[in-house]
């Protein structure tokens, strides 16, 4: 398995009513059960720093996390929310995808990449922590329906070239912060019946559209 480190901050350890090793031991248990699905051979980082953001405890479980690079992620948490303790090991599994995704490719969470990639990340991180976990659904995966997603399709299409640094379809005005992962979701849905979930951070832009043409006419 990865040689997997968990670190807490001070403003977390102060805030919290679970210590570091407690959270250790979910990380490594969800660790365990991602590496049966990919054997990805590089060090993980795991850091935690406390969260009061009332949209985050009321509508995510207090739980927020963000894959720096290949090596790395990052948890905003609160323990309050009653159900914190499994969509952490959900949202460690999609963080952990996400690890898996940007290894081949180099990137970082800071890359201004394009919108139909960033697409395929959030499809491939959804689809590897639904495999993981199949019994913790988080509500942004299905948020908006693939009615709902067929009137914003016309829109979103041309985005999907623009890099996310100008127009991101995941943090716009114009939509909803989860249209873009309800949108992922089911498009990595119909990739997912012609590829392997491994196939998919290769697959280039007009798979993307295609996908996206096929479900939302």
């Amino acid at each position: 398995m990865r040689d997997l480190a968990v670190r807490t901050s001070e403003s977390f350890e102060s805030k919290s009513d679970v210590s570091q090793e407690f959270l250790r031991e979910i990380i490594l248990k969800a660790c365990k059960r991602c590496w049966k699905i990919d054997k990805l051979r590089r060090p993980l980082m795991v850091e935690f720093e406390p969260i009061e953001n009332s949209y985050v405890l009321e509508k995510m479980n207090g739980v927020h996390g963000r894959t720096r690079n290949a090596e790395k992620m990052e948890f905003n948490l609160s323990t309050k929310p009653d159900n914190w303790k499994p969509f952490l090991k959900a949202q460690f599994a999609h963080e952990y995808g996400h690890t898996v995704f940007i290894d081949p490719l180099g990137l970082k969470y800071e890359s201004n990449i394009e919108n139909w990639r960033h697409v395929l990340l959030e499809a491939h991180g959804q689809h590897f922590a639904e495999k993981v976990y199949p019994e913790i659904r988080p509500a942004w995966r299905t948020k908006f329906t693939e009615n709902e997603l067929s009137e914003k399709w016309p829109k979103i299409k041309p985005k999907m070239g623009t890099k996310i640094f100008t127009e991101s379809i995941f943090k716009s005005g114009e939509f909803h912060p989860w249209l873009g992962y309800s949108l992922a979701y089911y498009i990595g849905q119909e990739l997912l019946k012609q590829h392997n979930l491994d196939e998919l951070p290769a697959l280039e832009k007009e798979k993307i559209i295609e996908a996206g043409d096929q479900i939302f006419k």
